[in-house]
């Protein structure tokens, strides 16, 4: 089967203006020197992004993109790290208020936190590890009460059968 060719249309140019592209080398920031402005004076630099003005150790003030460091959110009563999860490229790790290392994802085409290690305190809590104390209850007596991986109290008991087990006391009372 061969191919036909179509006629296409003349391209005509529209009367709306081009888009300024930005600067990709040499300088960006505005062509001003910085000591020319007061402190904190935002501008608009060479590559088209937000410009501030912020003195060096030194005393000298010096150009800074403005925006750039991760803003934090209020953190009162936050599980998830105190920044929000769209400054950062996905797969980032950081540790959340509660404790807990949280990761970002994508959910339904936005950046999330997401909980990687759960648990009582998060610090070296996995799934995966005994949280009952590291000695074995056959070697301990009954009434025994240890600490336990996890942070909480366990306790040696006797079952129906006469195996010893650790169970965990309750946080509260008892």
């Amino acid at each position: 089967m061969a191919r036909v060719k179509t006629a296409t249309r003349p391209k005509v140019k529209s009367a709306t203006k081009p888009k300024a592209k930005r600067a990709t080398t040499g300088r960006k920031a505005p062509k001003a020197p910085a000591s020319s402005y007061r402190a904190n004076s935002v501008v608009r630099g060479l590559d088209g992004r937000s410009w501030v003005v912020k003195k060096r150790e030194d005393g000298a003030k010096a150009w800074y993109r403005h925006g750039t460091a991760p803003t934090r959110i209020s953190s009162k009563g936050r599980n998830a790290p105190p920044y929000p999860a769209t400054r950062f490229p996905i797969g980032t790790q950081k540790r959340g208020g509660n404790g807990c290392m949280y990761g970002v994802h994508k959910f339904r085409k936005v950046p999330r936190w997401t909980m990687l290690t759960g648990g009582p305190k998060c610090g070296k809590w996995s799934p995966n590890r005994r949280q009952a104390p590291g000695a074995s209850a056959k070697a301990v007596a009954v009434g025994t009460v240890a600490t336990g991986r996890n942070g909480h109290k366990w306790k040696v008991v006797k079952n129906v059968n006469g195996e010893k087990s650790w169970r965990q006391l309750p946080k509260f009372g008892a």
